[in-house]
C-alpha cells in the first residue's frame, strides 16, 4: 500500500483560500462574546439563532403546512404575548407595549440583532449582555 502524498505548500494555501471563500458566503450565526461564565447560554442562543422555525415565528412569516400538521395546536405568532408586545413586528396583531416581560424583550432584541447580522453575512460578534 502506497503512502499518501503530502500536499505541497501551494495546495495547502489554495485549499485554505477556498475554505475562506466558502465561509464568506455561509449563513452562519454571529459569534457571541463570553462574559465570564456564559458559555452554555451562548451555545443555546446560537442553536436558537439557527432554528428556522423560531425565526419564522418571530418575523411573523407563515409556518409551512408540513410543520403545522405535526403540531397539536396551530403555530401562530399572533398567539404569543411576547411577540405581540409592542415590538412593531406583529402588524395588525401588535399590541401596546407593557413592561411585564423584561427578559423576553431582551431575548427578542438579541435574537433580532443576531438574525440581522446573519442575513447580512457579516463577521461580527454580538454581546448577549
Amino acid at each position: 500500500m502506497a503512502k499518501a502524498k503530502k500536499p505541497t505548500p501551494q495546495e495547502i494555501y489554495r485549499a485554505r483560500k477556498q475554505r475562506e471563500e466558502e465561509e464568506k458566503s455561509a449563513y452562519l450565526p454571529p459569534g457571541l462574546v463570553n462574559h465570564g461564565n456564559t458559555c452554555f447560554m451562548n451555545s443555546v442562543l446560537q442553536g436558537l439563532i439557527a432554528t428556522r422555525l423560531l425565526n419564522d415565528l418571530a418575523h411573523f412569516n407563515p409556518i409551512p403546512p408540513s410543520v403545522q400538521e405535526h403540531s397539536s395546536t396551530p403555530l401562530l405568532s399572533r398567539r404569543s404575548p411576547l411577540l405581540t408586545n409592542g415590538h412593531g413586528l406583529g402588524g395588525s396583531y401588535d399590541r401596546t407595549w407593557v413592561n411585564t416581560m423584561p427578559i423576553g424583550d431582551v431575548f427578542l432584541t438579541v435574537m433580532h440583532k443576531a438574525w440581522r447580522i446573519q442575513e447580512q453575512q457579516k463577521r461580527e460578534s454580538l454581546s448577549p449582555k
